[in-house]
């Protein structure tokens, strides 16, 4: 299966679809690494005008998996390391995935469908222009595994958009909110 489902639904629009509703689309190691080389190739191609992230199932992104978070290899570097330079290099590999959508060269659009949390909601900060359903709930919630350095482009993307004082609140609280609360 597939980690990320591509689909031209019109002419010039692809939608890319994460693929691992099970786990809400957590990002795991395959996930990021074929997100983000979708996002530098899409650079070079003039078929695609437009690009819309989102997820399948009932969920956008539940940020990074932890429990698949393994140091398995899959990250190029990171065979035999320790558990704590796998975790820097993992948040490395998640802050390029951060990069890559916001350095595309085609708008992006983030259609949250569902959950956006932690790394869920850097995504959608990253992408030029963010769509919510009425399900759709997000937060910053790296505080609340302890893990406040870990924002992955979230404390640079945020303040940009909602300002300094509304997004030291929610990155300081952890607190998830809906999509009303997001279009104000």
């Amino acid at each position: 299966m597939p980690m990320i489902q591509q689909n031209m639904v019109e002419e010039g629009i692809l939608e890319l679809r994460m693929n691992r509703p099970d786990r809400l689309n957590a990002l795991n190691e395959e996930l990021i690494g074929d997100l983000s080389g979708i996002m530098r190739g899409l650079n070079r191609d003039r078929q695609v005008r437009v690009v819309v992230i989102t997820g399948e199932g009932k969920g956008f992104c539940a940020g990074a998996d932890l429990k698949a978070a393994s140091g398995s290899g899959a990250i190029p570097g990171t065979e035999g390391m320790t558990q704590l330079g796998f975790v820097y290099k993992y948040q490395e590999y998640l802050a390029e995935l951060m990069l890559a959508i916001h350095e595309c060269d085609k708008p992006v659009i983030a259609a949250v469908n569902g959950a956006a949390v932690g790394g869920g909601l850097a995504i959608a900060l990253a992408s030029d222009v963010r769509i919510a359903s009425e399900k759709a709930r997000f937060g910053a919630v790296f505080i609340k595994t302890g893990l406040s350095a870990c924002d992955v482009g979230t404390s640079w993307f945020l303040p940009r958009l909602v300002g300094a004082s509304a997004a030291a609140e929610l990155m300081l609280t952890g607190r998830v909110f809906g999509a009303d609360e997001a279009m104000r």
